[in-house]
């Protein structure tokens, strides 16, 4: 079993860019829905960017730890 959590948190960083412009296209003056559920969205796809940033870091962090204790 593959325990590498770097690819999923990669995944989740590309789809939080993807959602954050989807929620930025759906900002236009012409949207009926308004701005409320566009900014729900880019505030969510900021939670999940940074979720997933800080499981990156803590990956290099840790790799970083383990060269050192090889080398």
């Amino acid at each position: 079993m593959n325990m590498d959590p770097l690819t999923p948190a990669q995944t989740g960083l590309y789809d939080s860019f993807r959602r954050l412009n989807e929620a930025a296209a759906q900002m236009t003056p012409n949207n009926p829905d308004g701005y409320a559920k566009p900014l729900l969205a880019v505030n969510q796809a900021e939670t999940q960017a940074q979720a997933n940033l800080r499981v990156i870091k803590s990956w290099n962090e840790n790799i970083a730890r383990l060269l050192d204790i090889l080398a």
